[in-house]
């Protein structure tokens, strides 16, 4: 089951539901100044096929608004790997691309929001700050999830818990493959399958689990 604020993922149970059940989702934030939210739902069953979108429009309780901050933050989290272990799946740009991106990103943004930019480049091999848990670090971080552990990068120390009033805008260039379980893995420096599509069933650095990290805080 998933649960949508205005169109943005805030909820997720991923656990499966035998039958009717009732899913609570607690914390879920709302942007500041706030007069009425919509709600939305849906679910899978066994078989993967997709229910309804259940509906609802909820108005925000006066006490429960905040004065909205002078200007909310824009956090660029800008991902290149150029290099991995295995040599052959060595590439030439990617940590070009994921620059060029990131000050793009920022000179756009920096008119309406306090931008926070920081970038996590593979550009040898071995870099720590292009490894999957420097990934899952920055989004932990973001997430305001305890004990998020600090990636020896540029600008890691900027990154906060977001807000609903914030945006996070993440960039990736690098290898990607599917595993034989149909998940899609964002492949980081310390990958060490011999090929792209050399990802075992269960493999971390899947997407879900990637969005797992950064879903501790309801934003």
């Amino acid at each position: 089951m998933r649960l949508f604020r205005d169109g943005r993922l805030v909820g997720r149970q991923p656990a499966a539901l035998g039958g009717s059940a009732d899913v609570i989702f607690d914390g879920i934030a709302v942007p500041a100044g706030a007069r009425t939210v919509e709600l939305s739902a849906y679910a899978f069953n066994s078989d993967g096929v997709k229910s309804p979108n259940a509906r609802a429009t909820v108005e925000v309780p006066a006490a429960s608004e905040a004065a909205p901050s002078a200007r909310p933050h824009a956090y660029v989290l800008s991902v290149g790997i150029d290099r991995y272990q295995d040599p052959a799946l060595d590439l030439a740009y990617a940590t070009a691309d994921a620059e060029l991106l990131n000050r793009e990103l920022t000179a756009g943004l920096s008119a309406q929001y306090d931008v926070r930019a920081v970038k996590l480049l593979g550009s040898a091999r071995g870099e720590p700050q292009g490894s999957r848990e420097a990934l899952v670090a920055a989004l932990r971080r973001l997430a305001g999830a305890p004990g998020a552990q600090p990636v020896p990068t540029a600008g890691f120390d900027q990154l906060a818990p977001a807000t609903p009033d914030d945006v996070v805008l993440i960039t990736f260039a690098g290898h990607g493959a599917s595993s034989p379980d149909g998940r899609f893995h964002l492949l980081l420096g310390d990958f060490a399958g011999a090929a792209a599509n050399d990802v075992a069933p269960g493999a971390a650095g899947a997407l879900d689990d990637l969005t797992l990290a950064g879903r501790d805080r309801r934003h």
